[in-house]
């Protein structure tokens, strides 16, 4: 699908580099995507999926993952909101 569209987007003239809106760098993505792909191999795989698939069979430790995964992506959040708006206060 993607050399598809890629192959048509060419043919017509309109292919160009997307990136997300002005207030929204896209290198904060990308440097998390990474972070979360060497994470992820180094715990040996991915930490949200056996802590979904663990708690399908009610295994306790899945549960308190999830829940610290969700803290902190909560905390993480929060803590760049607040660091957003008060550069655009000052």
């Amino acid at each position: 699908m993607f050399v598809g569209a890629l192959c048509v987007a060419l043919l017509k003239g309109e292919a160009r580099i997307q990136r997300f809106g002005a207030d929204t760098p896209m290198e904060r993505y990308l440097v998390g995507g990474v972070l979360m792909g060497f994470g992820s191999m180094l715990a040996g795989g991915c930490a949200v999926g056996a802590g979904l698939s663990g708690g399908a069979i009610l295994a306790m430790t899945a549960w308190v993952a999830v829940f610290c995964m969700w803290i902190g992506a909560v905390t993480t959040h929060s803590l760049l909101h607040l660091r957003k708006r008060s550069s655009a206060i000052a």
